[in-house]
């Protein structure tokens, strides 16, 4: 497991802050286990170390604008390169356009809210084809008469090559924000009195390597003119001894990821949310 340490933290840029970034304090275990595979076994490289986690609430309630953020962890899944030969992708950059119209570039067929969206030298020029990709939000924010404007697709890129001790994980997290009226008949938030109800599971990557987070054209209802840009770009640490692993001690190992979140409930409206996992 990474119990973790005071160095982990986390940051929240949104529409309530102006885009400004609010520190967050992050504590408790994430359930990370792990298994060396059998040389030859697999088809894939024998010097990979394969990361698995169970259901767990071991994250410390994270305290945001008077409210109680509440986490728990479905699944955990990964790797670590203890080898010189895997080279996976360690690098993650991670955007989403809160306000993309039904346009595209004029050569491309790549959405787009504004010249600035497209590549150097095309522009956004009307598409009145119904297009799925752009999602029914899209074409229903139009037929409501609030503007062609809707939030883009998650858009992921992965690059970079792993050294030795590099890792990626993958969490499948649900979120919970309780005010203090609803934690329950307990008194107490994140326990299962409590009267919200759970987001829906968001998976979130984390690296060793670099990642960087963008949210696009925040805050814009109709007119991407308006919108701002949120951004961070985080840098992990590979774990400090590839031996551990055998008995699932990952000290010095620091996991870093960004999630855009889009429309959160007010006041917090469009953000993007940084972390820094590091384990002791």
């Amino acid at each position: 497991a990474c119990s973790l340490n005071a160095s982990s933290n986390a940051a929240l840029r949104a529409d309530v802050s102006g885009g400004g970034p609010v520190p967050l304090t992050v504590g408790g275990i994430v359930q990370l286990d792990t298994c060396r595979l059998a040389p030859n076994a697999y088809p894939i490289e024998d010097d990979t170390v394969l990361i698995a986690g169970a259901v767990t609430k071991s994250l410390t309630p994270v305290a945001l604008l008077g409210n109680n953020v509440c986490t728990r962890t479905l699944r955990a899944e990964g790797w670590c390169d203890c080898g010189a030969n895997s080279n996976s992708a360690v690098d993650i950059d991670i955007c989403r356009d809160s306000c993309i119209d039904n346009s595209t570039c004029s050569t491309t067929d790549q959405h787009c809210a504004e010249d600035d969206d497209c590549p150097v030298g095309e522009t956004c020029t009307a598409n009145t084809a119904t297009d799925a990709c752009l999602g029914a939000n899209v074409l229903a924010a139009a037929a409501s008469g609030a503007g062609e404007c809707g939030n883009g697709p998650l858009t992921a890129d992965f690059s970079g090559a792993s050294g030795t001790g590099d890792c990626g994980v993958s969490l499948s997290v649900e979120f919970k924000i309780t005010p203090g009226a609803a934690n329950g008949a307990d008194g107490t938030a994140c326990t299962a009195d409590d009267l919200v109800a759970p987001t829906a599971a968001t998976g979130i990557p984390l690296t060793t390597g670099t990642a960087v987070g963008n949210v696009q054209d925040a805050g814009a209802a109709s007119d991407p003119e308006t919108g701002a840009v949120y951004s961070d770009t985080r840098s992990g640490s590979p774990i400090s001894s590839c031996a551990g692993l055998d008995s699932s001690t990952l000290t010095g190992l620091s996991l870093v990821g960004t999630i855009p979140a889009l429309d959160g409930t007010a006041p917090i409206g469009d953000a993007l949310i940084s972390l820094t996992l590091t384990c002791l």
